[in-house]
């Protein structure tokens, strides 16, 4: 069984990993909100740099790595948002994912899979 791993997927995931007894929330709250506002203000000014390629006709490769600086930080500020740090998501994933027996795999075109481990 494979398929992509959707927006809405990842946060049902990470909301059913908030009921595990590895997921402490207390030290969630560690988060403040200035950590979120700066994030907020990166992404903007990623936005606008972006923005400002793609109307300076850049080449697609100045607007590829603009739109990956995007992406990266973007992901960073929904982190942000939830409490959690970027690596933190990452092993919690990964390890919600094996305790049910799901793994990522590479696939063509680029992008990850779920799949089933026999």
């Amino acid at each position: 069984m494979a398929g992509d791993l959707k927006q809405d997927e990842i946060d049902h995931l990470l909301d059913s990993l908030k009921n595990t007894a590895d997921f402490d929330e207390t030290a969630l709250k560690v988060n403040s909100s200035e950590i979120v506002i700066k994030k907020a203000k990166t992404v903007r000014a990623l936005t606008n740099r972006l923005y400002f390629a793609m109307a300076m006709r850049a080449s697609s490769e100045v607007i590829s790595y603009a739109k990956q600086d995007l992406h990266n930080e973007m992901f960073g500020l929904w982190c942000a948002n939830r409490g959690i740090e970027k690596n933190d998501y990452y092993t919690l994933i990964k390890k919600e994912l094996k305790r049910r027996g799901l793994r990522y795999v590479s696939s063509n075109p680029s992008g990850f899979k779920l799949v089933k481990v026999n």
